[in-house]
């Protein structure tokens, strides 16, 4: 494309992509004044395969390298550890094995989706537990690997993660930046609690030294709440809050 624009002299016509604009040119091989008028018209005829590949026969032979690396791929969008498919040998089952990889991984996302659109449970806050409550035990996952921590519910059949974009539609799902006033809830940790395979950033936390709990977005906010200025230890809720030191925002 890049040699195309040049020898055509479209100057005036922008680059279509950033990769466009950066491509080397080749039109310095082209030393002819004119075209070649010897090119063949027709191609000669393709030999005959050496052998008959069936699809069964193909099934058996072994993997490749770029077969391998989409199992990978479709392993991780999955959340499932690479230990889980050492015993893969063959191309029929690596096949098998992307494919309810891929399944797994839409499943997933699906219920991920609809956890933040239409959340089953809220977070409330209270100076203590209160055996009422559905569930107040939580575990705060950290990680070698990355710099941010997850924040799940324990004891809960799904596994629900701390979100600051609950309620969120369908388009800011992967992009919502984190924003001042924003209602803090739980959706389904995507695809997992882990750090090391977490995809959601309004599910990724940071625990800062002063006991400040603040979206790995943006550390400029802070996980505050306002149960502190509820009457008698009443609930309350859990929200973004520009940081600046007051009580309700440590944990």
């Amino acid at each position: 494309m890049a040699t195309t624009r040049k020898l055509l002299g479209m100057t005036n016509t922008p680059p279509l992509t950033k990769r466009d604009a950066w491509a080397a040119t080749f039109e310095q091989v082209l030393s002819l004044s004119s075209p070649r008028k010897d090119c063949p018209l027709h191609l000669p005829a393709a030999r005959p395969p050496s052998q008959v590949l069936t699809p069964e026969k193909e099934s058996l032979l072994p993997i490749n390298d770029l077969q391998s690396n989409i199992l990978t791929i479709h392993a991780h969008l999955a959340g499932v550890p690479a230990s889980d498919f050492h015993h893969v040998r063959t191309q029929g089952q690596v096949s098998e094995l992307s494919q309810r990889f891929f399944h797994h991984h839409v499943s997933n996302t699906l219920r991920w989706k609809d956890s933040k659109a239409q959340s089953e449970y809220r977070v409330v806050l209270k100076p203590y537990p209160d055996t009422k409550d559905t569930y107040f035990y939580w575990d705060v996952n950290k990680s070698s690997q990355v710099s941010w921590a997850t924040i799940s519910v324990r004891k809960l059949s799904n596994h629900l993660c701390l979100d600051y974009s609950v309620n969120s539609s369908s388009t800011e799902l992967l992009f919502a930046p984190p924003k001042a006033g924003n209602p803090v809830g739980v959706s389904e940790c995507y695809p997992s609690s882990n750090p090391d395979i977490n995809r959601d950033p309004a599910q990724q936390w940071v625990w800062e030294d002063d006991a400040t709990v603040r979206p790995a977005a943006d550390k400029r906010l802070c996980l505050a709440t306002d149960a502190l200025e509820k009457d008698g230890g009443s609930k309350g809720t859990a929200f973004l809050q520009v940081c600046d030191g007051r009580a309700e925002q440590h944990w």
